[in-house]
């Protein structure tokens, strides 16, 4: 019960749980006036019902009832659909019914072992693990009693590297879609000279142009959220704004045939036309193709990380291994000596002592 006898007479211990913690008063008077002050401070509080908030909420419940729609909310709809509610799920199924407050580091590191008993790869393992990590941090800044598990991640065979279209590639691919469908040409063609994610250039408008700045200032807004959750400014070469085309007050940059936004990217004609060019690999690559002329005609990874949007440094040393001779043209960027005539008059001194001595 939240209402306890005090050690004095006519006085009452109440104890409240809300947000994972105990607040206790003390109340003079009855026991139905203790009552009704526990029930009016606990709908204050919002507390928790008592049983619940000691043993606490199982990882299930909080992910369904609490972190979801904290989810739903910060990460983009693309982010939650395609990759985090299937990680949020695959933890569930195994970590469901543990309590937070209990979840133990073995009992994380059974999950890695199940998981790569059923033959997932290192990388969508420590995805998941990651996914959990934030699970368990969003729980502990809502005010959950949450353990500390070790979350460690599986070693990965090597540093992920991204794969880029090479010159005589692109040719073929830009032949190859003028062949599927002549729209396509300048979709991919502003593609590679932007580096932008397939789902902004489907969500950009004209309202995003600055054709005077030759900018794309991709913005946050409450029909658009970029993925990191920032805006930035993309610059536009002249071939990207070639591929534009005339210029509009208004309406998506790459409309559908019936002139509204495309609700995705086309997959199907994007296929046929990597196919024909006796290609491999998905629209993303173009994105890695950009990354990687940029940094072959002196572009710096500072820049290319603020272009791409990325928001951790290790996400754009993915193309580290893109810089042409990239010590070698380090070698000499600190390069300070004394003057000549210093080194001289150095010298000389030095060896009128010797001469001396």
């Amino acid at each position: 019960m939240p209402v306890y006898r005090s050690s004095r007479k006519g006085q009452w211990r109440v104890v409240i749980w809300s947000g994972g913690k105990p607040h206790e008063k003390l109340v003079r008077g009855s026991k139905a006036e203790a009552n009704a002050f526990e029930a009016s401070e606990r709908l204050r509080l919002r507390a928790e019902d008592c049983p619940e908030a000691r043993a606490g909420m199982t990882f299930a419940d909080f992910c369904a009832h609490r972190y979801r729609e904290h989810a739903e909310r910060q990460l983009g709809r693309r982010t939650w659909h395609e990759s985090r509610r299937y990680q949020i799920e695959t933890l569930c199924s195994a970590l469901g019914n543990a309590k937070l407050a209990t979840l133990s580091t073995a009992t994380v590191e059974a999950f890695k072992a199940a998981r790569v008993r059923a033959g997932m790869r290192p990388s969508t393992v420590n995805s998941e693990l990651r996914a959990l990590s934030a699970v368990l941090s969003w729980a502990r800044a809502s005010g959950q009693p949450v353990s500390r598990p070790a979350i460690k991640p599986l070693r990965e065979s090597g540093p992920s590297r991204a794969r880029a279209f090479g010159a005589d590639e692109l040719a073929r691919l830009f032949a190859a879609c003028s062949a599927t469908a002549r729209w396509l040409t300048p979709l991919v063609t502003f593609a590679v000279n932007t580096g932008m994610r397939c789902g902004e250039i489907i969500a950009a408008e004209w309202q995003w142009v600055d054709v005077d700045a030759r900018l794309v200032r991709v913005p946050v807004t409450r029909e658009w959220r970029p993925k990191s959750g920032r805006a930035r400014e993309v610059p536009l070469s002249d071939a990207a704004l070639a591929s534009l085309g005339p210029v509009l007050p208004s309406g998506p940059l790459f409309c559908s045939r019936y002139g509204r936004h495309r609700l995705q990217w086309p997959v199907k004609h994007w296929q046929r036309a990597v196919k024909l060019a006796e290609l491999s690999g998905g629209a993303h690559q173009l994105r890695h193709t950009f990354s990687s002329h940029f940094l072959a005609n002196g572009g710096s990874m500072f820049d290319l990380a603020r272009i791409l949007g990325h928001t951790t440094q290790h996400t754009t040393e993915r193309y580290s291994h893109m810089l042409p001779d990239h010590m070698a043209n380090l070698r000499n960027v600190v390069n300070l000596a004394p003057p000549l005539e210093t080194v001289i008059t150095d010298h000389g001194h030095g060896a009128e002592k010797s001469e001396t001595a």
